[in-house]
C-alpha cells in the first residue's frame, strides 16, 4: 500500500482545509502581489532615470548598456522577490496546521534570519537568472528583429525557460518548509536534505505542478485575477505534500 497520497487527495485536503480562510488567504496574496509589483517596478524607474540622465549627457546609450541595465533590475528584482518566500511558506503552514495565520507572517524571513532568506533568494534567482537569460537576450534592442520576430523567437525561449528552471528547482521544493522546522540548519544542510526528500518524488511534485495547469490556465485568461484564488489553493497544497512526506502515517488521516 502507497503510504503517500495522491495529488488529487492532497488537494481534496487543501480545499478542506481553505474553506472559510478563503478570505484572509486572498488578501495575503494580494498583498504579496502588490509587493511583487513595487519591487519590481522601483528599480525599473530608477534604472529608467539612469538611463534619462546618461541620454541627456552624452547623447544616447548604446543597445548594450541597455540590456546589462536590464538585467542587472531583473536579478535585483528577482533576489528581493524571493525574501518573502520563507514567509509565505510560514503563512501557508500555519493555515494548514490550524494555527494563527496573519498576513505580517509575510515578513518572517526579513525578520528572524534575513542572512539565510538572502543566501537561499541569491541561490533561486541566479538559477532562474540563467535560465530566462535567453529570453531577455532574445527581447533585448541587441537584436534587429520586428515585432513579429521577436515574438516567435523570445517567447518559446521564455517557455523554454521557465521549464528548465521548474526542473532544476524542483529537488529544492522544500528548501522554505525545512528552514521553518529546522532553523538551526546552514543553508548547505536545508539545500541537501530537500534533495534527499525529493529525491523518488520529484515526478510526484511535477505531477502535482502540473495539475494546476488548467486552473492557472483560466488565471491567465481573467488577467491574473484568478490567481488570487489559485495560488492559496497551490500552496497548501504543496505544503500538505511535504508534511506527508516528513510523517506518511498521519499525514494521510
Amino acid at each position: 500500500m502507497n503510504k503517500y497520497k495522491t495529488s488529487a487527495e492532497l488537494k481534496d485536503s487543501a480545499r478542506e482545509i481553505l474553506r472559510g480562510k478563503y478570505g484572509s488567504a486572498v488578501l495575503t496574496i494580494f498583498v504579496m502581489f502588490l509587493a511583487n509589483s513595487l519591487i519590481v517596478f522601483v528599480p525599473t524607474l530608477i534604472i529608467s532615470m539612469i538611463t534619462l540622465i546618461i541620454e541627456m549627457v552624452v547623447g544616447g546609450v548604446s543597445s548594450l548598456v541597455t540590456f546589462i541595465l536590464g538585467q542587472v533590475v531583473s536579478f535585483i528584482a528577482l533576489v528581493v522577490v524571493g525574501l518573502l518566500k520563507p514567509g509565505i511558506a510560514l503563512y501557508f503552514l500555519n493555515i494548514t496546521c490550524g494555527r494563527k495565520a496573519a498576513t505580517s507572517d509575510l515578513m518572517y524571513g526579513i525578520q528572524w534570519d534575513f542572512q539565510k532568506t538572502l543566501k537561499l533568494s541569491l541561490v533561486f534567482s541566479v538559477i532562474e537568472f540563467f535560465c530566462l537569460l535567453p529570453y531577455g537576450f532574445l527581447e533585448s534592442p541587441l537584436l534587429s528583429l520586428v515585432p513579429i520576430e521577436r515574438f516567435l523567437y523570445a517567447q518559446p525561449a521564455q517557455l523554454i525557460g521557465i521549464l528548465l528552471s521548474t526542473l532544476i528547482t524542483l529537488p529544492l521544493s522544500l528548501v522554505y518548509y525545512l528552514m521553518l522546522d529546522f532553523p538551526s540548519y546552514s543553508v548547505a544542510q536545508l539545500l541537501k536534505q530537500s534533495i534527499r526528500l525529493m529525491k523518488c518524488n520529484n515526478l510526484r511534485m511535477l505531477y502535482l505542478h502540473l495539475s494546476f495547469l488548467p486552473l492557472e490556465f483560466l488565471g491567465v485568461c481573467s488577467l491574473g485575477v484568478g490567481f488570487l484564488w489559485i495560488l492559496p489553493y497551490l500552496n497548501v497544497t504543496k505544503v500538505l505534500f511535504f508534511l506527508n512526506l516528513m510523517k506518511p502515517d498521519s499525514a494521510a488521516e
